[in-house]
């Protein structure tokens, strides 16, 4: 198996594993699905970055990856889009003004922003039209993105321990993703 493939499969292994992980929680089925949507958007995002350090470090093992790295990229804007859609509907009942009431929001909004304009150029077509460099300086902004979306996700990450129906829980999929993003 090629390392694409096996890339795909891990990252369909780990989806499926915090699908069922999600479910396991009493919790309401919006609950899941937003939760789900953002651990996932995140899940790849961090995904898609740790593949640049590993291609510099070990360009002969991870070259082959750097391909898929845009698909995984665009991945993970589907499920951030699936996520701010949910929250809008099921937190803010659609009034959109609502999300400017909260610094956790506002600090997503720029990061969605930049990651629209990153997906929205992530076709080879537009590296010909934008140049190789101007392409690449936007595609750098993927760094403060991930920044300000790794805030976000830590103000609103419901801590070590997840209350559901009458358990106390520790909260492993949040906790793995605040590691998984402190490294990526």
């Amino acid at each position: 198996m090629n390392k694409p493939s096996a890339l795909f499969l891990i990252i369909l292994a780990a989806l499926a594993l915090l699908a069922f992980y999600m479910g396991l929680f009493q919790l309401p089925a919006t609950t899941i699905m937003t939760r789900f949507t953002a651990l996932s958007a995140f899940f790849l995002l961090c995904v898609s970055l740790i593949i640049g350090p590993l291609v510099i470090f070990w360009p002969q093992r991870f070259v082959l990856l750097i391909e898929p790295r845009r698909a995984v990229g665009v991945a993970a804007f589907l499920f951030m889009s699936a996520h701010i859609l949910l929250v809008l509907l099921n937190y803010f009942g659609g009034n959109i003004a609502l999300v400017f009431s909260s610094i956790n929001y506002l600090i997503a909004i720029p990061a969605v922003v930049i990651f629209l304009a990153l997906t929205l150029t992530s076709l080879d077509i537009m590296v010909r039209f934008m140049g190789n460099s101007k392409w690449k300086m936007l595609h750098r902004l993927t760094y403060i993105a991930f920044t300000l979306v790794f805030i976000h996700f830590f103000l609103n990450a419901s801590g070590l321990f997840l209350q559901a129906g009458k358990g106390l829980f520790v909260n492993l999929a949040e906790l793995f993703m605040i590691l998984f993003g402190g490294v990526a």
